[in-house]
């Protein structure tokens, strides 16, 4: 059984009581009630000279032949099936409430859920603007469906820059992780000495699907590491990460870079990931480097990316500009005079101190989750 509407069909007939019409007569210009198809069903309008009128849904049967009131729309009896009296005119319309149409800015708006079906492969587009939790069925075969939206899956999300608990929302099964760990702090100098900087938190992407809304998640971000003080190592970036609250998931992690250490003088160790499909390790912080000239102090990891190489650029009178560049952001620039430089952006190591200074802290963690 199909709905089915076509142009300029009408019939006469007479109504047997509220249940059904029965088709018996022809109108010039019109073609009958059998292009429907038997069983199938159509939207019809009728009228009696009476002016009692009726719209509704109704389905074609070549017995008799007659069409069955299946469900009434709209009618001159409050919305009730009419008892009509003498001869009936009934042909096929298309309801206002039923009818799909531009606004004036061509624009189609669906306020119930849209159902594609009929071919068995191919590809379409669509854009939902308003529903926050469209549902759109494909074909049960092949299909391809691109989806353009502000409030689809993928474009929506909840940042969190510190701990707290995401609740699954209303309609969403499946969601999009991005976790980035804390950086590490810069090593702290006494007069005279130079020292090495915090290294980059671990920066990792995850999936879950086969979730139920209402559920939570527990996620924890990384505080920032601590600057060191006077020849005192840095404080080691906090992990990041996202895991089960009545919601159960694999934990996805990522940990902070290491602190620059006063001790080796050795830079801070880059973060790493676990428990996630896609993960970067951070850039390890450097130690001191030199142009041949000036000894600067190291430069900080950032998240995901490379470590501080040496290499100087952008150089003003203290600063040996910043490196070790990362997707959320790069570490504290390298100095030569007294003082360091906190990185920026997320999950960055701080730059090592010069002189009677502290080493600069890191940049805390930062998790986003995406549906």
């Amino acid at each position: 059984m199909a709905l089915v509407l076509l142009d300029r069909v009408q019939q006469t007939g007479t109504a047997n009581t509220t249940v059904s019409f029965t088709l018996v007569g022809s109108v010039t210009g019109f073609q009958s009630f059998s292009v429907i198809g038997n069983t199938n069903t159509t939207y019809y309008s009728a009228f009696d000279a009476s002016g009692n009128w009726e719209v509704g849904i109704g389905t074609y049967s070549t017995t008799g032949p007659t069409l069955t009131r299946t469900t009434i729309l709209s009618s001159s009896n409050s919305g009730s099936a009419v008892t009509f009296s003498g001869t009936v005119n009934i042909f096929v319309t298309y309801p206002a409430g039923k009818s799909v149409n531009q606004d004036a800015s061509g624009n189609v708006t669906f306020s119930k859920p849209l159902v594609l079906s009929g071919a068995t492969s191919g590809s379409t587009t669509l854009q939902s603007t308003d529903a926050t939790t469209p549902t759109i069925t494909l074909p049960a075969t092949t299909g391809t469906l691109a989806l353009t939206s502000s409030v689809l899956p993928g474009a929506q999300a909840q940042v969190f820059t510190a701990s707290g608990t995401f609740t699954i929302p209303t309609g969403v099964t499946a969601i999009k992780v991005t976790v980035v760990g804390a950086g590490g702090g810069g090593a702290g100098a006494t007069a005279g000495n130079v020292f090495c900087a915090g290294g980059g938190g671990g920066y990792g992407v995850q999936y879950f699907t086969g979730l139920t809304p209402a559920n939570t998640l527990t996620v924890t971000v990384g505080a920032a590491g601590t600057g060191g003080g006077g020849d005192s190592s840095g404080g080691t970036g906090g992990t990041s990460s996202i895991a089960s609250g009545t919601q159960t998931i694999t934990t996805a992690s990522a940990t902070g870079g290491g602190g620059g250490n006063a001790t080796t003088g050795a830079g801070g160790t880059a973060g790493t990931v676990s428990g996630m499909a896609y993960g970067w390790v951070g850039g390890t912080g450097t130690a001191t480097f030199t142009d041949g000239t000036t000894t600067w102090s190291g430069v900080g990891g950032a998240a995901g990316g490379s470590g501080g190489k040496g290499t100087i650029y952008g150089i003003s009178s203290t600063d040996a500009g910043v490196v070790g560049v990362g997707p959320w952001g790069c570490g504290g620039a390298g100095r030569s005079a007294t003082g360091a430089n906190v990185g920026k952006g997320y999950g960055s190591g701080g730059g090592g101190a010069v002189g009677a200074s502290s080493g600069a802290a890191g940049t805390a963690g930062i998790v986003v989750v995406e549906w």
